[in-house]
C-alpha cells in the first residue's frame, strides 16, 4: 500500500508485492500465496495439497522463511488487479513469488511436494545467504535432539512420582538441569538458522 493524495492509501499494482499487507511487507520475505476453492471438484486435489504437500517436512521448514498467505480462488477472476500473478484454470493454486513481488512459479491442482519445495528454494535462495537444504539437514537435527529431550525429561518426571532418597532427588535435579541447558542452547541454533542474513544486507 502507498499513500496518495490527502494521505488516501492506495493499492500498489506494479508488483504482486502490492498484495501483501504492510505488516507482511515490513518483514521483506519471499512470499506464498495458496488460493483455496470450496467446490467439490477441486476437493481431491486440494486434500493432497493440504494432507500432503504443505505437510512435507521440507516444505514445512522453508515455509518458515517465506511469508505464507492463504485466500479464496474464486474470487480471482479476471477482473480482479492481481489476476496477472495469481489467476490460472485449476484450484488449489500456489504461486511462488520473489521478496520483490516477481513471480518464481506456479502450481496448479496436485501439486507434488518436490515441485513445491523446487519454487521455495529458488526464492528463498535469491533473497538469503543460505544453502537451503543444508539449513533443513540442520533444522532437522534439532528437532530430532529437541524430541529426544522431551523423552528424557518425561522419564525424570515419571521418577519424581516415586520415593526418592534425597541422593537420587539431587540426581535428578542435576540432570534437569543439563537437558534444561541443552535445550536452551538448542533454541539459540535454532534462532540463528531462521534468521540467515539477507543477500541485499549491508
Amino acid at each position: 500500500m502507498t499513500t496518495g493524495a490527502g494521505g488516501t492509501e492506495v493499492q500498489d499494482l506494479s508488483s504482486a508485492k502490492g498484495m501483501l499487507r504492510p505488516s507482511e511487507q515490513q518483514a521483506d520475505k519471499p512470499f506464498v500465496v495458496y488460493l483455496t476453492s470450496t467446490d467439490e471438484k477441486f476437493r481431491t486435489a486440494q486434500d493432497v495439497v493440504e494432507k500432503t504437500t504443505l505437510k512435507d517436512e521440507r516444505v514445512a521448514i522453508s515455509a518458515k522463511f517465506l511469508t505464507m498467505i492463504k485466500s479464496e480462488g474464486e474470487a480471482i477472476t479476471k477482473s480482479h488487479p492481481y489476476y496477472q500473478w495469481i489467476g490460472g484454470k485449476e484450484l488449489p493454486r500456489i504461486v511462488v513469488f520473489s521478496s520483490s513481488g516477481d513471480k518464481i512459479g506456479k502450481l496448479e491442482g496436485r501439486a507434488s511436494p518436490s515441485k513445491l519445495f523446487a519454487l521455495m528454494e529458488k526464492a528463498v535462495t535469491r533473497h538469503y545467504d543460505m544453502d537451503l537444504d543444508e539449513t533443513i539437514k540442520d533444522y532437522q537435527k534439532i528437532l530430532t535432539e529437541v524430541d529426544k529431550l522431551s523423552v528424557l525429561k518425561d522419564a525424570l518426571k515419571e521418577k519424581r512420582k516415586g520415593k526418592l532418597t534425597s541422593s537420587e532427588t539431587k540426581k535428578i535435579e542435576g540432570e534437569e538441569k543439563e537437558l534444561a541447558d541443552r535445550e536452551k542452547e538448542l533454541l539459540k541454533q535454532e534462532e540463528v538458522l531462521l534468521n540467515p542474513k539477507r543477500k541485499n544486507a549491508a
